[in-house]
């Protein structure tokens, strides 16, 4: 069972580092390549400690390891919400003399 998990796991790295790989050499979304990256060292480092789970040190460390990323999504979550949340006041009666894009890729003058 436990060769099992840890072929998993393994395997989640691995895909994750191929598509991290492939999404940084596509114009427009080499973040979301960064992300995958994470997503692979995250999932490297759980198959690390799930190998050395009948040390005392490494349940900690996985511990610690997934409060970390659970209070790291709840921060995400909140961040959205209030992101989501502000969107509906947008003043429709101001006049605009510019709209700014963020991650729009202006280079230059050229958009």
């Amino acid at each position: 069972m436990r060769m099992k998990k840890q072929k998993l796991l393994w395997t989640l790295a691995a895909i994750f580092a191929v598509l991290g790989t492939v999404l940084r050499s596509i114009p427009g979304i080499r973040f979301s390549g960064l992300l995958c990256w994470c997503a692979a060292v995250v999932w490297i480092a759980f198959a690390v400690l799930n190998g050395l789970s009948e040390r005392k040190w490494a349940k900690r460390c996985k511990r610690i390891l997934l409060v970390l990323l659970a209070v790291g999504f709840a921060l995400f979550a909140a961040m959205e919400a209030l992101v989501l949340h502000d969107n509906r006041t947008d003043a429709v009666d101001k006049d605009v003399t510019c709209v700014i894009i963020l991650g729009a890729g202006v280079n230059g003058t050229e958009p």
